[in-house]
């Protein structure tokens, strides 16, 4: 097995991780039990949204609308609806999760080692698991800032008057007293569940998106070498016919043709989660920001201010991978101009403009084919924040 394939499979095995904390997985889908775990998450899940929407309507109907309490609450609706969306569509797409990771696996096995290979590999596998790593500890750290608020607004209001009073990380509506004290740790420990399920059902998706995209651009960048280095073997092996190079060429064809078949499985999976993404990371990004802006307590920002560096790095990174995919599709045409294309014959030449006349038209993973995964849609969401949270705070001041 070569050596890119491991690279490969090691990534894919820390996916596979994550995506088992919730239930998930393409690997064994006759566990029962990992099932059964799913559903018992998505249970909780959904049984906080709907609390928080019953808070919500009666909130709003009774004594009007309060600025900081809904905007406490839209981003914690928000992150429950897009981990909603995300492991849905994830299980819906399921066969076509096996056939992306099938074709990734195959193209990585059907290859010799080689060293400018497995260095491209392993760069984007090494900056992939990084980036993973450091959502996750900001996920942790939102998490436990939600997590200490409770205690820090007990120990303040016990500290300045004397009486216990009980909080919940969240503000929801429970058909119970939750300040009862035999209740109250039970929903606590309820709340800070759903929330880890919440951030794990965006998390886990997104970084099997991550592995296939980092998968995919280091296959188009293999090509480009490969494609550079085929009129050079006649220098380097003078005993190459052009009847071999012209086979060669012809592995490179099919290549080119299965990372556009990845590419279009990914889009499959994919695109509608990213619609959901682009739509929800604004409000995301501009419901933080307000909160951060307008409360007055170091410690009820904190787990904010971690909250507004997850939504951003997310949304930019999945944009990030978007851009990569794409630009390295198009760069295949530069490989081609830089290949010596001027020393083939005629039938090779034909062959070159095949894929020349491909590579004019990217690949690209789309938002349901709204706009295009780029960073260019990342400064349009960011915009768009920003208009968001200009209106939000001139209504708040009025």
């Amino acid at each position: 097995m070569a050596k890119e394939s491991l690279l490969f499979e090691k990534t894919i095995k820390s996916v596979i991780f994550y995506l088992r904390l919730i239930g998930l997985s393409f690997v064994n889908q006759n566990d029962h039990r990992r099932r059964f775990f799913y559903i018992y998450n998505f249970f909780h899940l959904n049984t906080e949204v709907v609390c928080e929407i019953v808070w919500l309507i009666v909130h709003m109907t009774t004594t009007g609308i309060d600025f900081i309490e809904v905007t406490y609450i839209i981003p914690c609706l928000s992150l429950c609806f897009l981990g909603n969306v995300k492991a849905l569509l994830f299980l819906y797409n399921m066969e076509h999760v096996k056939e992306l990771i099938r074709i990734l696996k195959e193209s990585f096995k059907s290859r010799q080692s080689c060293h400018v290979h497995e260095k491209l590999l392993w760069k984007e596998f090494r900056n992939m698991n990084i980036i993973a790593k450091i959502i996750l500890y900001i996920n942790i750290s939102g998490a436990l800032g939600f997590a200490i608020i409770p205690w820090l607004i007990f120990a303040t209001k016990y500290y300045s008057t004397g009486e216990i009073k009980l909080v919940l990380p969240f503000i929801v509506s429970y058909p119970f007293d939750y300040t009862d004290i035999r209740l109250y740790l039970f929903a606590y420990t309820h709340q800070l569940w759903t929330a880890w399920v919440a951030v794990l059902s965006v998390f886990s998706p997104d970084c099997f998106f991550y592995a296939c995209s980092a998968s995919i651009t280091v296959l188009f960048r293999t090509l480009q070498y490969d494609i550079e280095m085929i009129e050079v073997k006649k220098f380097i092996r003078p005993n190459v016919t052009d009847k071999t190079l012209r086979a060669d060429f012809g592995k490179v064809i099919h290549r080119h043709k299965l990372v556009i078949r990845c590419v279009a499985l990914l889009e499959k999976i994919c695109t509608i989660s990213n619609l959901m993404n682009v739509v929800i990371s604004s409000f995301l990004i501009c419901a933080t920001g307000f909160n951060i802006l307008a409360m007055d307590s170091l410690p009820l920002m904190i787990p904010f201010i971690s909250f507004l560096n997850q939504s951003t790095i997310q949304i930019f990174i999945l944009c990030y991978y978007g851009d990569q995919i794409m630009r390295s599709s198009m760069e295949l045409s530069n490989a081609i101009y830089r290949c010596k294309w001027y020393n083939s014959n005629a039938a090779a030449m034909k062959d070159f403009l095949f894929i020349l006349i491909r590579t004019q038209k990217p690949c690209t993973i789309t938002a349901y084919g709204f706009t295009i995964i780029n960073l260019r849609a990342f400064m349009k969401i960011l915009s768009t924040a920003w208009s968001y949270f200009a209106l939000l705070t001139t209504l708040y001041r009025k």
